[in-house]
């Protein structure tokens, strides 16, 4: 378990910085003035929302980025994706993403939005449909040598047309997602042609094992993957973290037993378990 880290006073900065007017493409970078007399790790971080819900512009995530930056003491960059991006594009986003990491790791982006930046360590991190996105990026990350320090998946978004014995239990219970949304989330976003929720970038046990395979000993970058006990998800999460770790792969699982969908957005210490999550990403980023 973490020790509770305070988190870092001061002014913070935030700037959206365009990749891609035409596409839709931009990324608001969050940064603490106070800490610019050393170098930072860089948090890549893609947002939730089923690929078809919300913006990196929501209040939610905004608070949550300026939380993470503080905490962390870390430039935060949080990605804005067009709707239904996700999984409609599969490979043309990913690409995407995986060359603006690129990008950043050869110092070529927006200088100031990155000043102080320590480019040898970036992380990718993503929560629910952000976390499948931060997981994919991670993977081709590896499979074209591109050095990450780490991949940070809150609650990623699984699933499969076999219904799992959380989704069962929780399927109408979940207070932030149900059943009928995961399922219309999976319809709107599968690309075309996607006969079920059994495609490789709903159901990760098709494609995954062989594609950690092929790695070898390249490996991925460590990753820390957390899940809740009441979250419907749960049992595609647990199952994704013991195929990284079956294939060799440096894992750390977190399960908050009492933890439903989306518990670290909450914002306050009402929910315990949004203040330990923040201590253990902390933690992990400074192993």
């Amino acid at each position: 378990m973490a020790l509770h880290q305070q988190a870092l006073r001061g002014s913070l900065r935030s700037r959206d910085v365009i990749l891609d007017k035409d596409r839709g493409l931009w990324v608001r970078v969050f940064r603490l003035e106070e800490l610019e007399n050393r170098t930072l790790p860089i948090v890549i971080f893609y947002h939730g929302g089923g690929f078809v819900y919300i913006s990196a512009a929501n209040a939610i995530f905004h608070r949550f980025c300026e939380a993470l930056s503080r905490k962390l003491g870390a430039i935060v960059g949080v990605c804005e994706l067009p709707p239904s991006s996700g999984a409609q594009a599969p490979g043309g986003l990913r690409r995407w993403l995986l060359n603006w990491v690129r990008e950043i790791a050869k110092s070529s982006s927006d200088q100031d939005a990155f000043a102080h930046a320590d480019f040898s360590k970036i992380f990718v991190m993503g929560d629910s449909a952000g976390g499948n996105l931060a997981a994919r990026v991670a993977l081709r990350a590896a499979q074209d040598g591109i050095p990450l320090a780490g991949q940070i998946l809150l609650q990623p978004f699984y699933g499969g047309t076999s219904r799992t014995e959380s989704e069962l239990r929780l399927g109408s219970s979940d207070p932030m997602i149900t059943l009928r949304i995961t399922d219309f989330c999976w319809l709107a976003a599968l690309p075309e042609g996607a006969v079920d929720r059994d495609h490789p970038f709903c159901n990760m046990t098709l494609e995954l094992p062989g594609d950690l395979a092929r790695l070898g000993a390249r490996g991925l970058a460590r990753a820390l993957v957390v899940v809740g006990g009441k979250d419907l998800l749960h049992d595609h999460q647990v199952e994704f973290a013991k195929i990284l770790e079956d294939a060799g792969n440096a894992v750390k699982l977190i399960d908050y037993e009492n933890a439903s969908h989306g518990f670290y957005l909450v914002g306050d210490d009402s929910c315990q378990e949004s203040v330990l999550v923040l201590d253990e990403v902390a933690s992990f980023l400074r192993e």
